[in-house]
């Protein structure tokens, strides 16, 4: 159906993980060392961080057109990024893994593990389906840990795997193997509890000025597995709905309206109309 190259001028362009969701998009991953012909204006990295590579992630939609492409990698000459394994939650959420050497940074606050611990550490981070970074953790202890395997379930619970030198810092209390097992490498398992991304609403298309007492149609775009949608309507205002199309009538109160779409275990957040509505007198 189409096929097409992903790569900049560096000689080092690998694709190393892939997953699509419910829209028949398609998230790329990989690592790279190239400095153009990654990242799209506005992603979350546009720019290479330096070393031997920055992993990179890219979306495509359904007839191969790349929507957004965005490097991660620290930002210093120390940093060696390897991308292995790419998953979605279905809500909207991408969760991305690989290494991370020395001590660049790329943990978020309050994440599990802020700070690098070994010569090599796993990060794990989550994505919006827009591209932005919502949270990255390293995770590893005293050796060098690389994650090579990730898979979600549907409780949201994140499954990490890999392999380690590390004899501390990986097993917990009561594991199946609590010691390191010697030679070269152990494998790890790790069950991680996060916090499921509802997808919010993209937009609200509408008119912001209207008169008092004039009738409108606000509507914003569907949103994968959404059961239904809350619209919140400035005070004074009449008009109800439960899907992603609203028909209000205005009344005299200014304020903002907003839309956050529900699901069967949990909501989003609100999307708001920009500048709000400003009744014209």
């Amino acid at each position: 159906q189409w096929s097409t190259y992903y790569g900049g001028t560096g000689n080092a362009d690998e694709g190393m993980g892939l997953n699509t969701d419910s829209n028949n998009q398609v998230y790329l991953a990989g690592r790279t060392n190239s400095t153009t012909g990654i990242s799209t204006t506005g992603a979350y990295q546009t720019v290479y961080g330096g070393g031997l590579y920055d992993a990179f992630i890219a979306k495509f939609d359904a007839t191969g057109t790349r929507l957004w492409g965005s490097y991660f990698g620290g930002m210093t000459q120390r940093n060696l990024i390897g991308y292995k394994a790419l998953t979605g939650d279905g809500n909207g959420a991408v969760y991305l893994c690989g290494y991370a050497k020395e001590t660049d940074s790329l943990s978020t606050p309050g994440s599990m593990q802020a700070n690098h611990s070994g010569s090599d550490d796993a990060f794990l981070a989550q994505f919006t389906e827009a591209g932005s970074l919502d949270w990255c953790t390293y995770y590893g202890g005293s050796g060098a840990d690389l994650a090579t395997s990730i898979a979600l379930n549907e409780q949201g619970y994140l499954y990490l795997a890999g392999n380690t030198t590390s004899t501390s810092g990986i097993a917990t209390l009561g594991s199946a193997q609590a010691n390191f097992g010697g030679g070269n490498n152990d494998a790890y398992l790790v069950n991680l509890a996060v916090a499921v991304h509802y997808a919010a609403p993209d937009s609200i298309q509408g008119p912001v000025m209207v008169c008092a007492g004039s009738t409108h149609t606000y509507s914003s775009n569907p949103v994968p597995n959404a059961t239904s949608y809350q619209w919140t309507i400035p005070a004074s205002w009449t008009g109800s709905s439960n899907n992603y199309q609203l028909t209000a009538t205005a009344g005299t109160a200014t304020d903002t309206l907003r839309v956050k779409a529900m699901y069967a275990c949990g909501e989003s957040e609100d999307i708001i109309l920009v500048d709000g509505i400003v009744p014209d007198a």
